[in-house]
């Protein structure tokens, strides 16, 4: 008898083509939802840390319906 392991769900935080084709190519079992964020790109600071926080951003936003799962969430700055 095999044991099945609770495995969370896995969400990714984007409606970008790349970034699921990214899951697809590793093999992973994931559902793709949009992100309910506003991004605010008046941010003096760092490259880094903006990407950070709409990543954050993002993935925050739709936490709540998923709360059992592991959420990606993920953005770029060109600079």
């Amino acid at each position: 008898m095999r044991m099945e392991k609770n495995i969370p769900d896995l969400v990714l935080v984007s409606t970008s083509s790349y970034r699921q084709e990214l899951l697809r190519r590793a093999s992973l079992k994931f559902r793709a939802v949009a992100p309910r964020f506003e991004e605010i790109h008046d941010h003096q600071g760092n490259p880094a840390e903006l990407a950070l926080a709409l990543a954050r951003g993002k993935a925050m936003g739709v936490a709540a319906d998923f709360p059992n799962a592991i959420l990606i969430g993920s953005d770029q700055v060109v600079w």
